[in-house]
């Protein structure tokens, strides 16, 4: 089982997301060497005193092979006209997303930590996870 960090118990909240509980409960299934941290929230300043701030649903650390940043995102998923359109289950309200953006941004975060501190490149790498879209579905 993969270590987790922080340690979670399923009952709870997981930001109040379901769909991130249950990927949460997927990567359990990892191999031992593998680290799962949840719901890393990070800020970056640049030379011009701008502010990023961002959060990672995920990040895996994989030994030989480097870092994989999932962003999580539950619902009804829909792809027109080229978005990505979420809609809330409980509300019906529809908003546009853009995961692999929200992905990316902490890939950059953390590849810019990093090479700070360490003189070789970790691989980083982004992903989506729609846990609610089944196969049977597409």
């Amino acid at each position: 089982m993969a270590k987790t960090i922080p340690r979670l118990i399923p009952d709870e909240d997981f930001n109040n997301s379901p769909a991130e509980k249950e990927v949460y409960l997927a990567l359990q299934a990892l191999p031992d060497n593998y680290s799962v941290f949840h719901s890393i929230e990070w800020q970056a300043h640049n030379h011009y005193h701008n502010v990023r701030f961002g959060e990672s649903d995920f990040t895996i650390f994989v030994p030989q092979r480097g870092l994989l940043v999932v962003e999580v995102k539950g619902g009804a998923i829909a792809y027109e006209d080229g978005r990505i359109i979420q809609t809330n289950r409980k509300t019906g309200q529809k908003k546009q997303q853009k995961p692999l953006e929200q992905a990316n941004k902490s890939v950059y975060y953390f590849r810019d930590i990093l090479n700070e501190q360490f003189p070789f490149r970790i691989p980083i790498f982004p992903m989506v996870w729609f846990p609610d879209c089944r196969r049977q579905d597409i």
